[in-house]
């Protein structure tokens, strides 16, 4: 019956476990970076991002997030689709990928692929 872990259904992209160091870019209203928060991976997809961290966002704002992938960045524009108290303090925020250059998809995809073949999570 083949692999289901780190498949969830409502979903259309494979999601992976990742702990991996992240920042995020908060813009004020006129579209300028306003603020930079450090956070963590939780899981990753090609479509979007799980991260915690210790500074609440508001749903549907767009960040600038940078995620230390296998030990090179990627970078992608992400829309805030959630934020929830975390069980263990702060917050969890759901992150659907908005714009992500060729390379950095590439690497995403190849990293999440390579993964859930190795772990099935």
């Amino acid at each position: 019956m083949g692999r289901q872990s780190g498949i969830q259904d409502r979903r259309n992209a494979i999601r992976v476990k990742m702990v991996a160091p992240a920042v995020y870019t908060r813009f004020d209203s006129k579209g300028r970076a306003s603020d930079q928060k450090p956070s963590n991976s939780v899981n990753v997809s090609s479509g979007g991002v799980r991260l915690k961290s210790s500074f609440p966002v508001e749903s549907g704002e767009m960040l600038d997030i940078s995620i230390a992938l296998a030990g090179a960045p990627i970078t992608f524009k992400g829309k805030v689709v959630y934020v929830s108290p975390s069980p263990d303090e702060g917050f969890e925020l759901g992150i659907s990928i908005d714009a992500i250059d060729n390379e950095d998809r590439i690497a995403l995809t190849r990293f999440v692929i390579q993964k859930w073949q190795k772990d099935g999570v």
